[in-house]
């Protein structure tokens, strides 16, 4: 797996969690993100990232996370997460947003570029999906 970090950010004793917020408001508006086998850039700053971006990032900062956790993580933002499918890689990619509309998310198939259902959870951490045509 080519794992990816940010140059100018060290780990901090912070929850997975506290690092995907971090991720989102500090780290990925304002940092390229780098390959670690050679430093060379993979995507530049402010961009909406993939779960498999985000994953191999979280990684290489937490070494024994999932791409399931990180996925949980992720969809637990969902009174802020912002994601559409990109015809252009063929993946969901996402973004946190203080004022989102709910619609914004539900773009793009129902499945991610792994195969794997997309879902949200709810207050309760329960997972739940919307079908394309709830929102029509």
């Amino acid at each position: 797996m080519n794992l990816l970090y940010f140059k100018e950010y060290k780990r901090q004793d912070i929850t997975i969690k506290e690092f995907l917020k971090l991720f989102f408001t500090k780290l990925n508006p304002n940092y390229n993100t780098l390959f670690v086998k050679n430093n060379q850039i993979q995507c530049s700053y402010g961009k909406q990232r993939s779960l498999g971006d985000i994953y191999r990032i979280t990684k290489y900062y937490y070494p024994s996370v999932t791409r399931k956790k990180v996925k949980n993580i992720l969809l637990s933002f969902q009174d802020k997460l912002v994601g559409h499918w990109c015809p252009d890689i063929h993946k969901r990619i996402y973004e946190i947003k203080d004022n989102k509309f709910d619609w914004e998310q539900l773009l793009g198939p129902r499945f991610d570029e792994y195969r794997e259902e997309f879902y949200y959870l709810d207050k309760y951490g329960q997972k739940y999906c919307i079908e394309s045509e709830d929102i029509e």
